[in-house]
Parts: C-alpha cells; structure tokens; sequence
C-alpha cells in the first residue's frame, strides 16, 4: 500500500495512468476513477484566499528541489487556483466550502493541489477523521489505502499560529502538515524523504 506522505504524487501518477489506459484500452477498461469514501466533516469556516493571491512552495525530494507557485483568480461562482509552472493553464474552481466538482474533501485538483485540502477546514484542537480510496472500474471498487487525520498539537511556525495534524496510510509511518490556524492553507508538510513548505504568499 502507498505511503500517505507520497499520496499527492502517487495519486497524480495514477491519474496519468489511467488517462494512458483509457485511451489505448478503453473498451476494455471503462471509465476508471478515483473515488473516496469520507467520514461525515463538520468545517467551521470558508475557503479563504482570495483572487490576486499568489502562494510559493518549495517541495524537496530526494535530495533535489523545485517550486510550485499557486495563482488565485476568479472564477465562475467560485474561486479559481492555478499551477503556474504547469503547461497546461487548467486549474481547480472550488467553491466557499473547499470543494471542486468531485465532491470529495479529501483531495481535490487534479493532480492534487498542494496549498490546500477541504478537510482543512474543519481543523480544531480535537479534531479527527478518516477516508479511504479506491479505485473505482466498471462499477467494481478496489481499495487503494485507508486514511486517518488527526490534530496532535496548536503552534507558532514561522509567526503564525498552525495545527499540526498527523497523516496516516496504512501501516506506514506518519506524515505531518501545519496548517494556518486562520487562512487553513498548508504551511509546511514532511514524511520520509521528501518536505513542501510554503516559501512566500503575496
């Protein structure tokens, strides 16, 4: 099973695949999805970064590094995050709630936005929850990881005030993000061998 750290990556790589697969075995192999079954969420705020904005990360793996820099425009009913590094100008419209046209909490973007999950949202000091993929394939679903969250402490990192939530997959080791207290964008996530951590918003 895959490591929680590595889900962003390994979900964008299954997403190439399956792309790759329908197209050369289409008959074969329907209309293959990702699909996620999520414990009830109860968000106490709003998706928050505005049209204007522009957020940097500096993701590290391996010993190498790159940045991904997230631009926020306006989109039709809803507010419009874009890759700017990506060839490819598409984004992910979210509405207030966090959420794209998939309807899942656990992840949206395609592939997977790094500055922002909508389970983020329902951050508090108590907070837990759960989600499991799967692969869904002619109506048939396969699982693909379990997944829990849980806040394990409040703190200031870098002058702001963060959650800091535990990730699990699995039975691999724990992954962990700081989340802004107030904006709920990620400030910084680690896991084994690789580190993204928000360089500069403006």
């Amino acid at each position: 099973m895959m490591k929680h750290g590595i889900l962003i990556i390994t979900v964008a790589i299954m997403v190439v695949l399956v792309a790759v697969g329908a197209f050369l075995f289409s008959p074969a192999l329907g209309n293959p999805s990702v699909v996620y079954i999520e414990a009830p969420l109860h968000k106490n705020t709003y998706f928050q970064p505005a049209p204007g904005e522009e957020f940097t990360y500096l993701v590290t793996m391996d010993n190498s590094s790159t940045n991904a820099t997230y631009e926020i425009d306006p989109g039709d009913g809803c507010t419009f995050v874009r890759l700017l590094q990506s060839v490819n100008i598409s984004g992910d419209c979210l509405d207030r709630s966090g959420m794209d046209q998939a309807g899942f909490n656990t992840t949206v973007g395609d592939p997977p936005l790094l500055m922002f999950q909508p389970w983020m949202l329902a951050l508090d000091e108590n907070w837990t929850w759960n989600s499991t993929m799967y692969m869904s394939l002619n109506g048939a679903l396969k699982e693909m990881s379990q997944n829990s969250y849980r806040v394990i402490r409040l703190e200031n990192y870098s002058g702001r005030e963060a959650y800091v939530v535990e990730l699990r997959s699995d039975n691999e080791s724990p992954d962990y993000e700081w989340v802004d207290a107030d904006e709920r964008i990620l400030l910084k996530m680690t896991g084994d061998g690789y580190e993204i951590e928000l360089e500069n918003s403006s």
